[in-house]
């Protein structure tokens, strides 16, 4: 009998007598064990949904993804791609389940902080170039890097020693540095994520 009120009456002799009505109504779903979200909260990760557990077997699921108890928008199915948006927020997502003939039910998942991603890796090393000697410039390359970075900084170094001031990404050879080798290690930002760093190989000793 499908849900809603009905009347009950009996006819006799051709009249019709009311003899009162009734509800009929649906059973609802309810939560047993809430959802989660499974995986690493970090920014550039991809974390799903967990169903949880429900009074009876639902038919089917629909998802919405929140930051800091606000609805993100588009963020409706059961895995999210975690954007830099989203760092040092609180995300949750909330399941509804849903059975033919059943009220729906939701439940809210517990909240995860979003943690930076992971840092960017150099897939090819910085690289020095130019003539390592006295009043010449050394130029570095920044390498390769997985993810892309978005921005870069640099510290050159002699004989494994940090060269006060030397943060770009050129170093004109004073005499302080001759008869030492000279690296520079490239530090690889990326938005929301923890930062890399790779370091150059040596060059040979600054000649004068």
């Amino acid at each position: 009998m499908a849900a809603g009120t009905w009347s009950v009456s009996v006819i006799q002799g051709g009249t019709e007598y009311q003899r009162g009505s009734f509800t009929v109504t649906r059973p609802e779903l309810t939560n047993t064990a809430v959802p989660k979200v499974t995986g690493t909260a970090a920014v550039g990760v991809k974390v799903a949904a967990a169903n949880g557990s429900w009074s009876a077997a639902p038919s089917s699921y629909t998802y919405q993804w929140k930051a800091n108890g606000t609805a993100i928008a588009g963020a409706t199915a059961s895995t999210y791609q975690i954007p830099a948006a989203l760092l040092g927020k609180k995300l949750t997502v909330t399941v509804t389940a849903v059975k033919s003939g059943w009220t729906s039910g939701t439940a809210t998942s517990a909240a995860v902080t979003v943690a930076k991603g992971t840092a960017p890796k150099a897939t090819k090393a910085p690289a020095i170039s130019g003539t390592a000697k006295v009043g010449r410039t050394l130029t570095t390359s920044k390498g390769t890097w997985s993810p892309a970075a978005t921005s870069y900084a640099y510290q050159w170094y002699a004989n494994g020693k940090a060269i006060t001031g030397a943060t770009k990404s050129t170093l004109v050879l004073k005499s302080a540095q001759a008869g030492k080798k000279i690296t520079v290690k490239v530090i690889a930002h990326r938005t929301g994520h923890q930062d890399g760093s790779a370091v150059s190989k040596a060059t040979k000793a600054v000649a004068r």
